[in-house]
C-alpha cells in the first residue's frame, strides 16, 4: 500500500512538472492538440507514458529497440563461397564479359588468394541488375595469380608491391571504359543491389565526385561508413563497431573520404586525382588520391543502400585499411589532417551585464542580469543557488579587459568562438555596446557569430505577448535593414563562417511569417555585398524539433540544437525539504541528455547542443526549472558524446557543436568559473575537446 501511494505520488509530482514546464494547463492542452494532428493517440500515449507514468526507463534511447531491424538486415546479407561445391557448380562457365559502352569498371585490388578474389568477382557481378553494364578488372599487389585467369572477359593488371599502387590505378584506370570506377578489394564481397545504388547516387548528386559503400559485417555491425583522418595523419574508419541498422546510418552524408574497400568514383575523376596524387609524398594510394580529392574539394557521399559485406567478426580483426599510421609527413603537423578532423566547439554568449536606458526603465535604475543572480535563494535542501561568479567577479561588459579575459578562458579551454544574441527591433537595437566595442576596437582577437534573438522582451522573459516591453514585426523593410545592421560584422575577418560563408543564426524561426522570404532577402544582399552567400542556421527552441522541422522548409541550411528546449526528462524522484511556495518544474539532467542524444542523424546539417547545467530561479524564484544531477562529469559525458556524433556524421566545416551557455548567470547555466565548481566545467570542456581534435588537452 505504501509503495502504490508512493508511486502515486511521484506521478502526480511528475505531471506538475510537465504542466508546468509546457508553460502552464493551457499550453498543455494546445500541446495535445497537436500532438492528435499531426501523431495522433499513439503519439499522445507515447508522451504521456514516458513524462508523467515514467514507463520510459530513465537514459533509454528514444530511437527505440533495434532489435528486429538489425536482425532484418542479417538476413539480407549473403556471402558466396568458393569452396562449396555447389557454388562452383552454380559458377561454372561464368563469363565476365561486359557490352561495348560499360557504366562502371571495376578495379578490384587483390591482396589475398585466388578463392576471395573470385568470389568478390562473382557477388559483384551479382550485385547490379544490368551485369553487362559492368566492366570488370583486376589489379594484383604482389604475386601474381594464374586462379583468376581463366575467368572470361576479366581485365588484369599487376603491381610489384603496395608502394606501386597508384602508378598501377592510374595506369589501369586509362585502360577501363566505364564512366564509374569502382575501387574494391577481395576482402569484401557487394551484396544486392549496392552497384546500382553507388550509380544512382552519383547520377542524383552531380557534384559528388565518389560515393562509398556501407562495409560491415555479417552480423551487422559496421566496418566503415566512409573515413577520415585523425589529427596526427592516420587514416581511420567512420562508425566502426556501430549497430549498422542504426537509423543515423540511414542517411547519406558526405564523408571527408572513403577506403578501398568500396568506393565508386567518376574515371575523369580518378584519372586527374589519381595523376596528381602521384607526385605529392603519401603513406599508402588509398590515402594520397583521399588527399588529393579533399584538397582539391570534390566531395565524397555515403550510400547507405550500397552494402559490402566479410566474414569479419568481432574478435576477428577487420579488413586491412592498408593505410599506415607513419608516412613521410610524420614528422610534421598534418595541416590536412587536422583541418579535416577539426570540431569548432561554440558557445552561446549573453551580452547583459552593463546597463542600458531601457532596462533602467523596465526594471530600475542600473539593472543587469546579475541584479537577479544575486537574489536567488535555494528551494530545497541542497539547492545549488545562488550561481556566484569566481575569477571575473560581478563584471561590466563595457570593460575592454573583461571581455578579453573571458576570450583568454575560452580559447585555454578549446572553445573555437562565441555566438553573441543579437536584440533588434525594427532598427533598435538593445545590449549592443560590448559587441560593438568588439566590432570596433577589434579585440578580443577571438572568432564569434551572432544569433539574432527575433522574440518580444516581455516582463515574464519568456518572449509571449503578456506584459510586452519591446516587440518584433518581420516586414521584408525590416528584414533588408536587419541585414544591413548585420554587414559590418559579417565582413569582420573573426566572424566565424561555414564554408566560406558567414555563420547566422536565428532564435525562433517560428516566428518569422515568410522564413523563405527572408532567407532569400539576405543571400541577395550577401551576393551583392561580395560575401558570396550566408550560412543560415536555426535553432531549435520550444517545440522546433518535435514539429519536425527542417532547413529545407525555410531555405535555410542547418539547424542548432538548443537543451533543455524540447528533451527535458521530469525528475521523478524525491526532493528533500522543498519550499511550499515553490511551482516550477524539477528536471533530470542525465536523462535529458539521453534523449537529446538519442535524436538520430535527421539527414540534413544539425549542430549538436550541450548544457554544463540550468537552473534559473534567479529569474523565477519560485517557478523556475531545475535539472538535477548536473555535474562537470556529466556535462564532460555529454558534451564527449555529441562531439562524437559530430566526428561521424559531420563533415568540413560542418564539424560544430553548441554550448549553451558561456555565461546564463540567470539561468545557471554557464562555462564561466564559479564560486562552487570554480574552472571546472572549463576543464571538462578542454578534455573533451582534446580527445576528439588537435587541441591540447
Amino acid at each position: 500500500m505504501k509503495d502504490a501511494f508512493l508511486a502515486r505520488m511521484r506521478t502526480v509530482r511528475r505531471a506538475r512538472n510537465v504542466v508546468a514546464a509546457a508553460g502552464g494547463p493551457a499550453a498543455v492542452s494546445r500541446y495535445a492538440l497537436r500532438l492528435l494532428r499531426t501523431e495522433g493517440v499513439a503519439g499522445l500515449w507515447s508522451r504521456v507514458a514516458r513524462h508523467v507514468l515514467g514507463t520510459r526507463p530513465v537514459g533509454s534511447n528514444v530511437r527505440g529497440d533495434n532489435t528486429e531491424a538489425r536482425a532484418a538486415l542479417v538476413s539480407q546479407l549473403t556471402l558466396l563461397n568458393a569452396t562449396d561445391g555447389s557454388f562452383m557448380n552454380d559458377v561454372g562457365g561464368t563469363t565476365l564479359a561486359s557490352g561495348e559502352a560499360p557504366t562502371v569498371s571495376v578495379m578490384l585490388i587483390h591482396r589475398q588468394g585466388a578463392r576471395l578474389a573470385r568470389e568478390t568477382l562473382i557477388a559483384l557481378q551479382r550485385a547490379s541488375v544490368v551485369p553487362e553494364s559492368i566492366e570488370f578488372g583486376v589489379i594484383g599487389c604482389g604475386e601474381a595469380d594464374a586462379a583468376l585467369d581463366p575467368l572470361p572477359g576479366l581485365r588484369r593488371s599487376q603491381v610489384r608491391s603496395e608502394a606501386d599502387l597508384l602508378d598501377g590505378i592510374h595506369a589501369f584506370a586509362q585502360e577501363l571504359r566505364g564512366e564509374f570506377v569502382l575501387l574494391t578489394t577481395d576482402a569484401v564481397q557487394a551484396q544486392a543491389g549496392a552497384i546500382d545504388a553507388l550509380v544512382r547516387r552519383l547520377r542524383t548528386d552531380v557534384l559528388a565526385a565518389a560515393a562509398c559503400a556501407a562495409i560491415l559485417r555479417v552480423d551487422a555491425t559496421l566496418i566503415e561508413s566512409g573515413a577520415s583522418w585523425s589529427p596526427d595523419g592516420t587514416f581511420r574508419r567512420l562508425g566502426e563497431g556501430d549497430d549498422a541498422s542504426d537509423p543515423s546510418y540511414s542517411v547519406s552524408r558526405r564523408v571527408p573520404a572513403a577506403t578501398d574497400l568500396g568506393v565508386l568514383i567518376r574515371r575523369d575523376v580518378l584519372l586527374r586525382a589519381a595523376n596528381s596524387a602521384r607526385t605529392q609524398p603519401r603513406a599508402t594510394a588509398i590515402d594520397a588520391l583521399m588527399r588529393t580529392l579533399w584538397q582539391s574539394n570534390d566531395p565524397i557521399v555515403f550510400e547507405p543502400e550500397a552494402r559490402f559485406a566479410c566474414q569479419e567478426t568481432p574478435s576477428a580483426p577487420a579488413p586491412a585499411i592498408s593505410v599506415s599510421a607513419k608516412s613521410d609527413r610524420s614528422a610534421a603537423p598534418d595541416a590536412l589532417a587536422r583541418a579535416a578532423s577539426d570540431i569548432r566547439v561554440l558557445a552561446f554568449y549573453l551580452p547583459q551585464y552593463h546597463p542600458i536606458r531601457e532596462n533602467d526603465e523596465w526594471w530600475g535604475k542600473g539593472f543587469t542580469e546579475w541584479t537577479n543572480v544575486s537574489k536567488a535563494r535555494p528551494n530545497f535542501e541542497g539547492h545549488y543557488q545562488p550561481h556566484l561568479p569566481a575569477d571575473l567577479g560581478f563584471y561590466d561588459l563595457r570593460v575592454p579587459e573583461v571581455r578579453q579575459a573571458q576570450a583568454d578562458l575560452a580559447r585555454n579551454a578549446g572553445l573555437a568562438g562565441f555566438c553573441y544574441y543579437y536584440y533588434w527591433f525594427s532598427g533598435h537595437r538593445l545590449l549592443e555596446r560590448p559587441l560593438q566595442e568588439v566590432l570596433d576596437t577589434g579585440k578580443p582577437n577571438f572568432p564569434f557569430c551572432i544569433c539574432w534573438a527575433n522574440e518580444n522582451w516581455t516582463r515574464r522573459w519568456d518572449g509571449l505577448e503578456s506584459s510586452l516591453l519591446i516587440g518584433q514585426s518581420y516586414t521584408q523593410e525590416d528584414e533588408v535593414a536587419l541585414f544591413r545592421d548585420w554587414l559590418p560584422l559579417l565582413r569582420d575577418e573573426r566572424y566565424i563562417r561555414v564554408n566560406g560563408k558567414p555563420l547566422v543564426l536565428i532564435y525562433r524561426i517560428s516566428l518569422l511569417p515568410e522564413p523563405r522570404r527572408a532567407a532569400a532577402t539576405w543571400r541577395r544582399m550577401a551576393r551583392e555585398a561580395g560575401l558570396g552567400d550566408v550560412y543560415l542556421a536555426y535553432v531549435q527552441s520550444f517545440d522546433s524539433w518535435a514539429r519536425g522541422e527542417k532547413p529545407a522548409d525555410f531555405d535555410f541550411d542547418a539547424s542548432v540544437e538548443f537543451p533543455p528546449h524540447g528533451c527535458g526528462v521530469p525528475f521523478a524522484g524525491d526532493v528533500q525539504g522543498l519550499a511550499s511556495a515553490f511551482r516550477g518544474a524539477l528536471f533530470d539532467y542525465q536523462a535529458t541528455a539521453e534523449v537529446c542524444l538519442a535524436k538520430p542523424n535527421p539527414g540534413y546539417p544539425m549542430f549538436r547542443g550541450t548544457m554544463p547545467s540550468w537552473d534559473n530561479t534567479a529569474r523565477k524564484q519560485n517557478t523556475g526549472h531545475i535539472f538535477l544531477g548536473a555535474s562537470p562529469e556529466a556535462y564532460e559525458a555529454w558534451l564527449d558524446r555529441a562531439l562524437s556524433y559530430t566526428d561521424r556524421f559531420a563533415c568540413g566545416d560542418e564539424r560544430i557543436v553548441f554550448v549553451n551557455a558561456w555565461n546564463e548567470w540567470g539561468e545557471g547555466n554557464h562555462l564561466e568559473p564559479d564560486m562552487r565548481y570554480k574552472h571546472a566545467f572549463l576543464d571538462a570542456t578542454r578534455r573533451a575537446i582534446s580527445r576528439w581534435t588537435h587541441r591540447p588537452a
